[in-house]
C-alpha cells in the first residue's frame, strides 16, 4: 500500500455540522437538484409511458381478436393495472425525495440567516 493510499484511509468524513455553510449548501443543493431531476423525468416521461402501457395492450387484444377497442378503455385498464400503480407510487416517491431535499437545503439557508441575526443582535447590545 502506498503512502497516499495509507493516508486517504486514515481521513474521515468531516461532520456535517462542522462544515462550513457555503459547503453544507452546496452538498444540500446539489442532493436536491439530482433528486428534483429524478422527479421531473419520472413527471415528464409519464405521458409516453401510459402510450406504451396502452399500445402494448393494443396489440395484445388484438392479438386476441378483438379488433376495435375504444381509446377510453384502453386508458381505464392500463390505469387499472399493477404496473401503472407502480410507476405512480415511484413519481410520488421521487418528489417526496426532492421535496425533503428541498427542505434540508432551505434549513441550511435558516440556520445561517438565525446566526447572521444573532450576530448582528449581540453586535447591537455591545454598542448600547
Amino acid at each position: 500500500m502506498r503512502t497516499s493510499e495509507r493516508a486517504m484511509a486514515s481521513i474521515k468524513e468531516m461532520p456535517a455540522k462542522e462544515r462550513s455553510f457555503s459547503e453544507r449548501f452546496r452538498l444540500t443543493g446539489k442532493a436536491w437538484a439530482t433528486a428534483k431531476r429524478e422527479a421531473d423525468l419520472l413527471e415528464e416521461m409519464k405521458g409516453p409511458r401510459l402510450e406504451q402501457l396502452k399500445t402494448a395492450l393494443l396489440a395484445k387484444l388484438t392479438a386476441a381478436g378483438e379488433t376495435k377497442v375504444p381509446e377510453s378503455r384502453l386508458e381505464r385498464e392500463v390505469k387499472a393495472s399493477t404496473e401503472w400503480e407502480t410507476y405512480i407510487q415511484g413519481l410520488c416517491a421521487a418528489q417526496e425525495k426532492a421535496n425533503d431535499a428541498w427542505v434540508e437545503r432551505r434549513a441550511v439557508e435558516l440556520e445561517h440567516s438565525e446566526m447572521v441575526d444573532f450576530n448582528a443582535n449581540a453586535r447591537h447590545e455591545r454598542r448600547m
